[in-house]
């Protein structure tokens, strides 16, 4: 599992930077909606990542989180 994150993530930043080069280099939108467009994907690969990362995996660890006192 943690080799499809990191790979998927990789391919969220790269097509972040790829939203931002299209934006610069050609007139199929602004150079600013290209920054919009890599800085949304960045945020949501984070989100995703931190999400999947951080859920409850009950059979990968053989308790639950409510049996872990706090």
């Amino acid at each position: 599992m943690v080799r499809f994150l990191n790979s998927f993530t990789a391919l969220m930043f790269g097509s972040g930077i790829l939203v931002l080069a299209v934006g610069i280099f050609s007139d199929a939108y602004s150079w600013g909606l290209g920054v919009v467009g890599l800085v949304t994907l960045w945020v949501v690969a984070f989100a995703l990542r931190v999400y999947l990362m951080t859920r409850d995996d009950e059979e990968e660890l053989g308790y639950s989180r409510r049996q872990v006192r706090r």
